[in-house]
Formats: C-alpha cells, structure tokens, sequence
C-alpha cells in the first residue's frame, strides 16, 4: 500500500520510520540538507531501508497475530537490539505500540459487535410488532423475541469487556 501512494502522488520525502523525526526537525529549521534523493525518486535513506527489508520476502519470523492496522501477518523484527513487530505492508510497532494499537482494535471490534447487536434488537423488536399486528406466526415471533432477549444479554456482555480493557 505505501509503495502504491507512492506512485499517485508526488512526494518530498520518502524515510523509514526511524528518520522521520530527524528529518521533520531539519525542515522545522530550515535545515534539511542532510537528505539525498535517490535514482528512483525516494531518498539513499529509503534504499538502505529498502535493501534492509525488501518488500518480495517477509520481513522477519512470522508470528501468530495480525497487524492491527490492516489485518496482514505480523513478523518478530529485530532491529539491533530492539525488538519490533512489522507487517508486510510496513507497519511496524514497538511492543508498547503494539499493545497500544492491538488494543484499540480489540476496541473497535468490540464496539463494531455492540453496534450489530443494537440493530439485531431495533430489527427483531420491528418485527415482532409487525407480526403481533398482523396476527403473524406465533413460532415465529418466539424465536424473535428469544433473538431480543440474547442479544440483549450479549451487549450487556459486550459492555462490561469493554470496561475492563
């Protein structure tokens, strides 16, 4: 996906993470004369980053959780003696940033089923009173009404998860 954007649009700066700030306080003052574009329109930083991790092979051992940025398989990185977690894509986190971020998705997952259930009860409670209305099948209006009351009882669920993270 960043090497997509890339080709859309124009850029100043393509950087790897770890520069990004170095480069932003450089502009900050006016100084930005330690960059140095590249043959293919990115900076010599992007290309040491780019032979560091290229994009055709994965960029370390692949572990059992997902990005929570894009949903991709995430890979065990080590950078020197820091550890840090990458997806193919590019995203990458520390373990503190990771938790962070692993948990905002939790949460907005979490809030995404709240909002499903809420509709499963608008919906079903519709109807039922249609149903009760038209004199409608009884089996049917049962099984709603059960559907109400589960949905119900999960979002409580849902709710106290969500207190807790």
């Amino acid at each position: 996906m960043p090497r997509n954007a890339l080709n859309l649009t124009e850029v100043d700066f393509c950087l790897p993470l770890r520069q990004i700030a170095d480069v932003l306080v450089q502009l900050t003052n006016g100084k930005a004369t330690d960059i140095t574009e590249s043959s293919n329109g990115g900076t010599i930083m992007d290309d040491q980053a780019t032979a560091e991790h290229p994009t055709s092979e994965p960029p370390g051992d692949q572990i059992p959780v997902t990005c929570p940025e894009c949903d991709g398989p995430l890979y065990a990185v080590k950078d020197g003696e820091i550890a840090l977690f990458q997806c193919f894509v590019g995203h990458r986190f520390s373990p503190e940033s990771f938790s962070e971020e692993h948990t905002e998705a939790l949460e907005r997952a979490l809030w995404t089923a709240i909002r499903k259930l809420k509709e499963r009860v608008v919906l079903h409670k519709q109807l039922v009173e249609r149903k009760r209305r038209n004199n409608g099948e009884t089996d049917l209006m049962k099984r709603l009404e059960d559907s109400v009351v589960i949905a119900e009882s999960d979002l409580k669920l849902l709710r106290e998860i969500l207190e807790r993270i």
